[in-house]
This record gives C-alpha cells, sequence and structure tokens, in this order.
C-alpha cells in the first residue's frame, strides 16, 4: 500500500514538473514568434493579437490577427514553428472579394439601433465602387447586396419625425394587430432600420425588419436560454410565432404604410428581401391590403 502511494506521489510531482516548463515554453514560443514576425513582416507586438497558440507533434501552430489591417484583406496570420523556434511555415493575410467587402459593411449596420445612421455611409462609399466595376466584375458580388446600395437611403430629413418616436409609433401598430401586445412586439431584436425612399411606394419611410433572437447572440448561446426563448415564444402566441417580419411607416407621420409582412418557419423569403423590396414582397403586401 505504501508502495502505491509513494508511486502515485511520484508521478504527480512528475506532472507538476513538466507541467511548469510547458507553461514556460509558451510564454518563450510566443515572444520568439512576435522577434520573427518583427524581421520577417515588420508588424511589432503592439500591432498583432494572439489568437491561437498550440503545441503539438514536436511543433508549434499559431493564429494571429493584425490589429489594423487593411479593409481589403482578412487581418490573419496562421503558420507553424519548430521547437527550437525556427519559423516552419507562414501564410496571410488573404485578400478579401468585393462581396465579402460588402457583406461586412452591410451587416456592421445590422442588429444596432443606429443603423440607420450607418448605412447611409456604406452607399456612399459603394455607390462608386459598384459603378466603376465591369459586369463580370459585378456578377461576383451577391445581388441583394448590390439592390441594397443601390436603394435610395439617406439620413433622415430634417422635417421627418425623429427615428426614436418613429420606431415606438411601429411597435404601436404591431401591439394593435389581433393577437398581439407590447410585450410580444419586444421579443424580437431589430435587425435592420433605415430611412429611404422605396421606388414602389415613392416617398421617404422608416423602416423597421425584425427576427427571432439568434444564437449567435451571448445571451441566447446556450441551449437551455434557446430552449427557454422557444417556449416563451410558444406561450406568448399561443403556437406558432413569426421568424422575421417587417414594418414601414411614413416618416412624416408615423401611420403605417403597409400592412405588417410576417414570414414563419419554413421561411419564404431572405432577410433582405423585405428591404430591397422584391417583386414577391410588393405583390404579397397589395395581397394584404
Amino acid at each position: 500500500m505504501k508502495k502505491q502511494m509513494l508511486s502515485i506521489l511520484t508521478m504527480s510531482l512528475i506532472l507538476i514538473f513538466l507541467f511548469i516548463p510547458s507553461m514556460l515554453a509558451e510564454e518563450e514560443a510566443v515572444n520568439m514568434l512576435y522577434s520573427i514576425l518583427q524581421k520577417q513582416r515588420g508588424y511589432t507586438r503592439e500591432q498583432l493579437s494572439v489568437n491561437q497558440m498550440e503545441y503539438s507533434d514536436g511543433r508549434w501552430g499559431f493564429s494571429l490577427t493584425i490589429i489594423d489591417h487593411p479593409e481589403d484583406e482578412d487581418g490573419l496570420l496562421v503558420g507553424q514553428m519548430d521547437a527550437a523556434g525556427r519559423l516552419l511555415m507562414l501564410e496571410g493575410p488573404q485578400k478579401i472579394s468585393w462581396d465579402r467587402q460588402l457583406e461586412n459593411d452591410l451587416k456592421a449596420c445590422f442588429n444596432r439601433d443606429d443603423g440607420y445612421l450607418l448605412l447611409p455611409k456604406v452607399r456612399e462609399k459603394w455607390l462608386p465602387i459598384l459603378d466603376a466595376l465591369s459586369p463580370e466584375q459585378l456578377s461576383r458580388i451577391y445581388e441583394n447586396y448590390v439592390a441594397v446600395v443601390r436603394l435610395e437611403i439617406s439620413l433622415p430629413d430634417p422635417e421627418a419625425m425623429p427615428y426614436t418616436d418613429a420606431y415606438e409609433k411601429a411597435l404601436s401598430h404591431l401591439a394593435e394587430l389581433p393577437g398581439w401586445s407590447g410585450e410580444q412586439a419586444r421579443m424580437f431584436r431589430l435587425a435592420i432600420c433605415a430611412y429611404y425612399a422605396p421606388e414602389d411606394i415613392g416617398y421617404p419611410v422608416y423602416f423597421f425588419f425584425f427576427q427571432r433572437h439568434s444564437p449567435m447572440e451571448d445571451a441566447y448561446a446556450s441551449e437551455s436560454a434557446r430552449k427557454k426563448y422557444d417556449k416563451e415564444l410558444r406561450k406568448a402566441f399561443g403556437g406558432d410565432a413569426p421568424y422575421q417580419f417587417s414594418l414601414i411607416v411614413d416618416a412624416k407621420d408615423g401611420n403605417l404604410v403597409e400592412p405588417a409582412m410576417f414570414d414563419y418557419v419554413p421561411t419564404k423569403y431572405h432577410y433582405l428581401d423585405f428591404f430591397i423590396r422584391t417583386p414577391e414582397i410588393i405583390q404579397a403586401a397589395k395581397g394584404m391590403t
């Protein structure tokens, strides 16, 4: 029994002493990596952020982000070093396509209350870029992204009602629908908000597009949180709740321009269809009036 306990104690001490050098070795490896990248690429430690540093099969695998990288690059450096700190492989950063760049700019305007202030800047930036591209280059960009940039998006006119008033007005219209209440209206996230003049409507409106909360949000990332949210939706709606919907109000008085458009699972429309107002959306809206 004593021999067994002594053996366990000895093994524990060995593991402890093995663990401490590995931690020191990682810190040393990171320092060596910074030195290599400064010599080979000119990046200082302050310009980089380590994403991953792992030792396996006699080599270090690493991934870093260039903090202030050009917007047409992904800003990632990935590679490997051997146990002695000699660089084995280094790749990146990679160029990002026009499609990816535009997608990044647009999505940076979504899922936030000030998106209506950001979208005009994206339009101003991208309109001349898209106009300068050849038809072949343009065909490589997702058509819905191009269509969004072509919309008559702008900052609210001074004569328009304030954004916050328009938002509350839109929610009040929603709460007036059969089976809806103010609480139900706030169970969805605001995915897109904009001030623009759709071609088929012909005058400025505030556009609000809502979706169910997503597992990509921290508060809904866990399985238990998602199950709780789904249960709350079923209880609030007595069964099936919409997955996404849009509300459009007149920018002058906040009156509802057309009935709220709802989409259920399985969804019929791409989320940008509501904003672009595709022929299918326009036809569906007409059928509801």
